[in-house]
């Protein structure tokens, strides 16, 4: 990346957001998650799959400006509910930490609540 992007500055943490649903007892790939969380696509592009993203890719190389645009919008709603699956699931786990009367840094500890029975 940083040969691509010279200038380019990262934050310096990165959250697996799988680890964090699975924490919290939920399975799947994003498209799954969202469905747990109640979380919908825009119609025209809820059916589509990460298979289908890489074919709207090779359409729009051979000039299909169409598929570009889809594929842009695909993927925008990857991040905007990557977002909003972040901010739903820390409340989740902030709501388990609260309950069970322990602090942050007592969790970081050996002290954890176990997270996957208090999910939902």
């Amino acid at each position: 990346m940083k040969l691509a992007f010279p200038d380019l500055v990262l934050p310096p943490i990165h959250i697996d957001l799988r680890w964090v649903t699975r924490k919290l007892g939920m399975k799947g790939g994003l498209k799954e998650i969202e469905t747990q969380l109640g979380i919908r696509r825009p119609s025209d592009i809820e059916e589509l799959t990460g298979y289908d993203a890489t074919v709207l890719w090779a359409k729009y190389l051979r000039g299909d400006k169409r598929a570009l645009d889809q594929l842009v919008q695909y993927n925008t709603e990857d991040v905007v509910h990557l977002k909003a699956i972040m901010e739903i699931n820390y409340q989740k786990l902030a709501d388990i930490l609260a309950a069970s009367g322990l602090d942050g840094l007592e969790c970081a500890g050996n002290a954890r609540p176990q997270l996957s029975r208090a999910a939902g």
